[in-house]
């Protein structure tokens, strides 16, 4: 291999492992979240979600990890409307625990 395609294979390798890396949030961030914030304000506040599922009737929600949680697989759901504003911040766990 030369060097300019181990250069390019070390980057593509490192841009896999930073893609499937999650977003974590410490919990006093997510104090920054209120309701009618809409769904950028939350990606600015908070980065790129985990997850980001829409439900059957058009609602969203932003899942992220949370660091610092009393136990692993806590995550805090950030609820967005139809509109893509922030309805409600829940907290949760994945059930693994």
């Amino acid at each position: 291999m030369n060097k300019n395609a181990s250069i390019i294979a070390a980057v593509l390798g490192l841009a896999i492992v930073s893609a499937s890396a999650q977003a974590s949030v410490a919990v006093e961030q997510t104090k920054q979240v209120s309701s009618g914030l809409t769904q950028d304000q939350v990606i600015q506040r908070l980065g790129k979600p985990d997850n980001a599922p829409t439900w059957l009737d058009g609602s969203q929600s932003l899942v992220y990890e949370l660091r610092n949680g009393d136990k692993s697989g806590s995550r805090v759901y950030v609820n967005l409307g139809r509109n893509k504003t922030v309805t409600s911040v829940q907290f949760g766990d994945d059930g693994s625990n």
